[in-house]
């Protein structure tokens, strides 16, 4: 970094372009997860730049199973399949990962949503079709005409039969009260009688 500050120091001062410098060699260290997926990225997105600059300029050569094989001036191979990318023996997918692209709770709404639409279609006139064999078992069987006609006649007939019953139980009672008067009257004649005798 310093050389490079340097040179462009220099080339100010002297108004004259500036010498392009060696670039340093980078520490080595054990890179993260998210350098390495910066890493792939960026190779992946040079394969694709490259094989569109050689596919423009040269042609593509055609690999095996219709992938296209791309090499890269440093002597690296690259495949380019339709699902996969093969860059230094490394196989990396083109494809997502859909086994979790959905939650699992938006899941459960659907097979819910999916089990009670199938109680409404199937168990709505299924209900219905019991509900109408309930009511017609629950209804009485239809009398004809003539027997409701003779219904009627025994009725009014136990009605007269009631008041005749009536008017007889009404006579016996008033018989009753006039028989229990004379009693009593005649009793009292006849402690009065036996007190004038004594």
């Amino acid at each position: 970094m310093n050389n490079l500050m340097s040179a462009v120091q220099q080339s100010s001062d002297q108004n004259q372009p500036a010498q392009p410098v060696a670039p340093v060699a980078p520490v080595q260290a054990t890179p993260s997860r998210t350098e390495l997926r910066e890493q792939i990225r960026d190779a992946v997105n040079a394969a694709t730049d490259a094989a569109r600059d050689a596919a423009q300029s040269e042609g593509v050569a055609q690999g095996r199973a219709g992938r296209q094989v791309i090499v890269l001036p440093d002597g690296k191979r690259i495949e380019v399949g339709q699902s996969r990318i093969v860059y230094e023996g490394q196989t990396y997918s083109t494809t997502p990962d859909l086994r979790n692209v959905v939650p699992q709770g938006a899941v459960d709404i659907v097979q819910a949503l999916g089990a009670t639409l199938a109680i409404c279609v199937v168990g709505f006139p299924l209900a219905r079709a019991i509900a109408r064999w309930i009511d017609r078992r629950g209804n009485a069987p239809r009398v004809p005409s003539d027997v409701m006609q003779r219904l009627g006649n025994i009725e009014s007939a136990v009605d007269t039969v009631a008041v005749e019953v009536e008017r007889i139980s009404e006579g016996q009672r008033f018989t009753a009260k006039l028989l229990n008067d004379r009693m009593g009257d005649a009793a009292a004649d006849r402690e009065v009688v036996r007190r004038e005798l004594v």
